[in-house]
């Protein structure tokens, strides 16, 4: 998901109450001890006892001007943000679905973070990324809180309801094709470059050996499971991974599943294995399939037509049980901006 910035007037009203500082995990961090007693001297008008952001040179920072502040001089570019939650929120309780809590908010956050590390392949990549941005885990964790708010509400309200006929037959074009045909299949996929880290390259003779070890590890499997096809999920496990990246939920690594693909798009896997299995029979053995990437070995389980009708209620629990997209969420916004009447009262942006 693309970071989007965090609504300001709802992250500083957060900061009223609390004494002290606000740290990352929204976890308290007790206010400083009190000084030595003083000698009585003129109230600063800009500082309020127990509700100091920072000090500086020992001038107290107070919350209220750093608030005033951050409103008049940046709040207008979050307000629209800021809107656009407190219009899921309505919707939300228009439709009786409850406002995540900030426990499923962070369970949201480790969702999505598990999500990029797949993308990357692992952990450190992800985090070295980061660090390039001059961020870790807990500051990228703060910046996403306004976004991931809105996309768990909104994909709350987009998953309560329920498909119109237009989107069933438009989800029956994305997953059996404009031929109706069902191509079920069982995959392993062996990196010809798996050795391979972000940002180093290896000589042209490192490549070979790579590739020549992917192959060899393809032939091996395909051999095994010619003996027993009951072998495939099993042995998949010990492939590498194959991430399918739907554009209507989180990215798949297709060993969760023992390789399983119930309906293969056409555009996955750069389209190469769908060229394999045409013309193909139900029960075929494929491979190893080579590509850019590396070999497949691709078991045809079924192709066969699939009429709309007998496939009606596979969609709709797949629609139900779907996590929805960004995408779905953008739209369901800019559905609920639209009918609403929205007055920006006081809240100007700066002349300059």
């Amino acid at each position: 998901m693309a970071p989007l910035a965090v609504p300001l007037l709802a992250l500083l009203a957060l900061l009223r109450p609390v004494v002290g500082l606000v740290g990352p995990f929204g976890q308290e961090k007790p206010a400083p001890a009190p000084a030595p007693a003083a000698p009585a001297a003129a109230p600063d008008p800009s500082s309020s006892p127990g509700a100091d952001v920072a000090r500086v040179n020992g001038e107290a920072v107070a919350v209220d001007g750093f608030e005033e502040w951050m409103v008049r001089a940046h709040g207008w570019r979050h307000l629209d943000d800021y809107l656009d939650l407190v219009l899921l929120k309505q919707e939300a309780k228009r439709v009786g679905i409850a406002v995540p809590t900030l426990k499923e908010v962070d369970e949201a956050f480790e969702l999505d973070w598990r999500d990029k590390i797949a993308l990357r392949g692992d952990e450190p990549t992800l985090l070295a990324e980061l660090a390039r941005a001059g961020m870790d885990k807990a500051t990228y964790r703060d910046r996403q809180l306004g976004t991931l708010e809105q996309e768990t509400l909104g994909r709350r309200i987009v998953k309560a309801r329920e498909p119109t006929e237009t989107t069933i037959q438009e989800l029956y074009a994305k997953e059996f094709g404009k031929e109706g045909v069902r191509v079920h299949v069982r995959v392993a996929f062996f990196d010809r470059l798996k050795a391979l880290k972000p940002g180093p390259s290896a000589s042209k003779e490192d490549a070979l050996k790579m590739a020549s070890s992917a192959k060899e590890r393809a032939d091996a499997f395909l051999a095994q499971v010619k003996g027993d096809r009951n072998q495939f999920a099993a042995l998949v496990a010990g492939s590498d991974r194959c991430l399918i990246d739907r554009t209507d939920g989180s990215p798949v690594d297709t060993r969760a599943s023992g390789g399983d693909i119930p309906r293969l798009h056409a555009e996955w896997f750069g389209g190469q294995v769908t060229k394999a299995v045409a013309g193909r029979k139900s029960g075929d053995l494929i491979g190893p399939l080579e590509t850019p990437a590396g070999w497949f070995v691709v078991d045809l389980v079924e192709f066969a037509p699939a009429p709309i009708g007998a496939v009606d209620l596979e969609l709709r629990e797949f629609w139900k049980n779907r996590i929805p997209s960004p995408g779905e969420v953008f739209w369901l916004k800019d559905e609920l901006r639209k009918r609403a009447k929205i007055e920006k009262l006081g809240l100007n942006p700066p002349s300059h």
